[in-house]
């Protein structure tokens, strides 16, 4: 009987320091029974704590996310800054040291120099691109391989300026006479 009274001042003892979860588990450990609403609830206490920090460590991603994102727009050039810029005009920048004064002094200012707008197209500039120098390559590969006295009854004429008369006699620029009043004297 004296047994059974201590066991029961020890499991009084026990459910009353069993305020946490953690305290509870070490006690689960030690081979101490506990109460099952005691359990029950301290099951409760620590699923809430548990979800509370799983959203705290969802609200601090998604707060670490944004201040990166925030960072990088800082460094990259907003692309609406280019609508700003005139498509076929020159930039003016400040001239760097290694620049030549000779090539792009503008007037009186040794300060800036003109650069090429990067917005100009390969027609504006004159520039081939790089695919265009490749297939001219291969083309004259191609023709190269030909005997020369060939070379000059294969050409085919450029129709640049199409005439959709088919039916009347064509003139100058492959076109009617209708046709070159109104479109070949101006180009």
């Amino acid at each position: 009987s004296i047994k059974k009274e201590s066991n029961l001042c020890n499991q009084s003892r026990v459910e009353e320091s069993l305020n946490t979860p953690l305290a509870i588990a070490q006690t689960l450990n030690q081979g101490n029974k506990i109460d099952l609403a005691t359990l029950d609830s301290s099951l409760r206490e620590a699923q809430t704590s548990l979800n509370q920090q799983i959203i705290l460590i969802k609200v601090l991603e998604n707060a670490k996310a944004k201040m990166v994102q925030q960072q990088i727009s800082k460094m990259t050039p907003n692309p609406d800054m280019f609508s700003l810029i005139p498509k076929g005009s020159n930039i003016f920048a400040p001239k760097p040291m290694h620049a030549k004064v000779e090539l792009g002094r503008i007037g009186r200012s040794r300060s800036m120099y003109v650069t090429n707008n990067p917005l100009k197209t390969e027609l504006e500039t004159g520039e081939k691109s790089v695919a265009s120098d490749k297939r001219s390559e291969e083309e004259n590969e191609i023709s190269g391989n030909k005997d020369p006295s060939e070379a000059g009854t294969n050409r085919k004429r450029m129709n640049v300026f199409k005439c959709p008369h088919k039916d009347r006699k064509h003139y100058a620029k492959n076109m009617c006479n209708n046709c070159y009043h109104k479109l070949g004297r101006n180009k």
